[in-house]
């Protein structure tokens, strides 16, 4: 499936959930922008549709933009002609400062390789999966806060 008819079909499917399209990084692939709060939803059609079968997350990473968290799924198929280069979807979520926690649905149950990538993230930026619980598991006891956010110290006591 091609940029264009993504675009088209994640709107067909889920109305509201598809903001826009940008150009990502040099080689001028697409990110398809979607609201955080549909990204759960977005992720089960793409992997359980016939017409995407995008059932394999390669990469999730987070980036902090001025007062926005922001996370890019690289997705794509397990079969070799599939799709490619790779699906990258995006949300952002708004944070207000160094200790608030910043909440976004988990896709662990569309694409389990998200579990190491999504505990990551939320020990090191202040994302909560929703529903699934995080607990500190590679940080030493003694840092507090969220590393990677501006600011990054903020205690969250």
């Amino acid at each position: 499936m091609v940029a264009a008819s993504l675009k088209s079909f994640i709107e067909a499917k889920l109305p509201g959930a598809f903001l826009e399209e940008q150009r990502f990084g040099r080689a001028g692939a697409v990110a398809h922008w979607v609201e955080a709060a549909s990204i759960a939803r977005v992720a089960k059609l793409l992997k359980e549709c016939p017409e995407t079968r995008l059932d394999w997350l390669e990469n999730l990473s987070c980036m902090q933009i001025d007062t926005a968290l922001v996370l890019t799924y690289f997705v794509g198929a397990s079969a070799a002609a599939e799709i490619r280069p790779l699906c990258l979807l995006r949300a952002s979520v708004p944070v207000e400062g160094a200790r608030e926690l910043a909440e976004v649905p988990s896709v662990r149950a569309s694409w389990t390789a998200a579990a190491p990538f999504e505990d990551e993230i939320a020990e090191l930026f202040g994302v909560k999966f929703t529903p699934h619980k995080q607990g500190r598991r590679s940080l030493p006891a003694e840092v507090k806060g969220f590393p990677l956010r501006k600011g990054g110290a903020g205690a969250v006591g």
